[in-house]
């Protein structure tokens, strides 16, 4: 009987490790779990929303439209040059120039040039042929243009009517005086009378000493008068 009560507690002390051991197992097995499930969990704190003035521009607006400067345009004329220079030819030469420096950009004139026989100092043209003679060479005459009859006729035409008639202020009558601008009846009986007390006037400028003809009636009748 007693071995039979030893036996039982044996066996139910086995039992009892048994199911102790598997409690323990189970028991670090969820907490192995646990703490792999913790360290899944993120630790660092969510990143705070940018502000408006945590915000640094960085785009750097550098302008890439290149202003072409004014380059001033130099006039030129073309001239040419023949005869006895040293590399004949036509030159552009900036407006201005002069005879001499058509020379000296065809390289100088030849010892056997007559430098008497050209004006170094004139100014040169556009489309203007110089030729530099030898001495002793004989230019052939410039050929002059015709011109008709008429066309004369009409040229003195319109150089009579370009140029005024000048009224001599010592010998001109009342009636002429007249038709000087601001010039009325009054003002050129007093002219006359003038004339007749104190003489011919000495130069344009003493008909200022009439009455009535000042300085602003002067500018005006100046380009008219003569004492010739």
């Amino acid at each position: 009987m007693l071995q039979q009560i030893r036996w039982q507690w044996l066996v139910g002390l086995a039992v009892a490790a048994v199911l102790g051991w598997n409690l323990w197992q189970s028991t670090a097995s969820a907490g192995s779990e646990s703490e792999q499930a913790l360290s899944l969990w993120p630790t660092t704190s969510p990143t705070a929303e940018p502000t408006l003035e945590s915000i640094t521009p960085t785009l750097e607006l550098t302008p890439t439209l290149a202003v072409a400067e004014a380059t001033p345009t130099l006039a030129l004329l073309a001239a040419y040059i023949s005869g006895a220079v040293a590399k004949p030819g036509v030159y552009d030469l900036p407006l201005g120039a002069r005879i001499d420096d058509l020379v000296q950009a065809a390289g100088g004139l030849h010892s056997e040039a007559d430098s008497q026989a050209l004006n170094l100092a004139a100014y040169l043209q556009d489309a203007q042929h110089v030729h530099v003679p030898v001495v002793g060479e004989t230019l052939a005459p410039t050929t002059q243009p015709t011109v008709e009859p008429q066309a004369i006729a009409v040229a003195t035409a319109i150089a009579t009517t370009s140029q005024p008639t000048l009224i001599n202020i010592n010998t001109a009558s009342a009636a002429e005086l007249e038709s000087l601008p601001k010039i009325g009846q009054a003002i050129a009986q007093r002219i006359v009378a003038y004339r007749e007390e104190n003489g011919p006037f000495a130069n344009i400028e003493a008909l200022q000493e009439v009455k009535g003809i000042g300085a602003s009636t002067f500018a005006e009748i100046e380009p008219f008068i003569t004492i010739e």
